[in-house]
């Protein structure tokens, strides 16, 4: 009867033992269908925030292209509006024009852009095609070279008597220069070629050019000379007497610098200038770079 009941006993725990085991596999499995279940749910997470994330910045690179197309357009179309209207007309157009490179949709904003279009085409005959078209092809920026013309005309103004100003193009021997003469003016002067060692030198059209431009052409050269004359120069000159017209000078050297000497951009520009006693001097105005320095 003992070994009866021994056998039971060891059946019992064998029993326990094995109801023990089945519920730790059955923990197991739960804790091992929870993690399962996790995992997905993090990776569903992070590819639902990755997607976010990209379609954030996607939307705003188009953002930052659909802004530089309307700041082109409203370039292109100011340029052509200021050669159609009127000077003070054509800065209120402008102005207005300007408003469309915000990114806004307000019905304002479509109203002055209908207004600006139809002025365009009223003023310009069917033209501002033609010139979107010349502007689009040109390298240089026409909004840089009308902010160059505006600060060099405001730099030669606060030119001192006997100051000297030089308007390089980097890397050649293309320049205009400006001397100011107090009570006397200002000379202004675009290279000639006989100061043209190391660039191309000008073309018979490109001198009947400077000519055609304004500039006096020069009137002798320095191997011809034992002493300076006091008239003429040997470079393309203009005497300018007072007041002096410090907004025309600048046109004219802009127009020379663009039209002859091939410059595309005011950033291919560099300055050089001295006072009358020789030391250099500084003209942050212009914003383009100063010859060594």
């Amino acid at each position: 009867m003992e070994e009866i009941g021994e056998a039971r006993e060891i059946r019992n725990q064998f029993d326990k033992m094995r109801d023990e085991r089945d519920a730790a596999n059955a923990t197991a499995a739960s804790w091992l269908a929870f993690v399962w279940y996790l995992s997905i749910a993090l990776g569903i997470a992070i590819l639902a925030t990755a997607t976010f994330l990209f379609l954030t910045i996607s939307k705003h690179i188009s953002a930052q292209r659909e802004l530089e197309n309307r700041r082109e357009v409203a370039q292109i179309l100011g340029t052509a509006i200021r050669a159609q209207l009127p000077p003070e007309q054509g800065r209120l157009v402008v102005d207005a024009m300007n408003r469309l490179t915000r990114l806004e949709t307000s019905d304002e904003d479509r109203t002055t852009k209908t207004a600006i279009a139809g002025a365009v085409r009223h003023r310009g005959g069917g033209k501002e095609d033609q010139a979107m078209v010349r502007i689009r092809s040109a390298p240089d920026s026409e909004e840089s070279w009308a902010q160059f013309e505006a600060n060099l005309a405001a730099a030669l103004s606060d030119l001192a008597e006997d100051a000297h100003l030089v308007i390089l193009r980097k890397g050649t021997d293309y320049f205009v220069q400006f001397a100011a003469q107090g009570c006397h003016g200002m000379r202004a002067e675009s290279v000639s070629n006989t100061f043209i060692r190391k660039s191309s030198p000008l073309s018979r059209d490109a001198c009947h050019q400077l000519t055609d431009l304004g500039w006096n052409p020069p009137t002798y050269a320095p191997s011809d000379v034992i002493d300076e004359p006091s008239d003429g120069s040997s470079n393309y000159y203009v005497d300018a007497a007072t007041p002096v017209p410090c907004n025309e000078l600048a046109r004219l050297a802009v127009e020379s610098l663009r039209a002859v000497y091939g410059v595309r951009h005011p950033g291919e520009l560099q300055y050089s200038g001295c006072s009358a006693d020789g030391s250099a001097i500084r003209v942050p105005l212009l914003k383009i770079r100063r010859e060594n320095g």
